[in-house]
């Protein structure tokens, strides 16, 4: 899994857009998986432009961790 660390002081919606367009632009993938801190999904969305939210206590407030969720395989 392919992770980019992302720091901006602004609202959690726009923070994710903004990590996400980068984040798509230096690896050529749209993420599908952000990491946050647990503070600051109080009263937030559980996606945003597709993008699962989850809630993390190693991230930091005002960072999101994003990556692309690995789909299970099949044995």
């Amino acid at each position: 899994m392919i992770g980019m660390l992302w720091q901006e002081n602004v609202p959690l919606e726009k923070r994710i857009r903004n990590a996400a367009e980068r984040y798509e632009k230096k690896y050529g993938r749209k993420p599908t998986l952000a990491l946050v801190n647990p503070k600051q999904l109080v009263n937030q969305p559980s996606e945003v432009d597709k993008i699962a939210l989850r809630a993390d206590r190693q991230i930091a407030v005002n960072c999101v961790m994003l990556s692309v969720e690995q789909e299970a395989k099949a044995i």
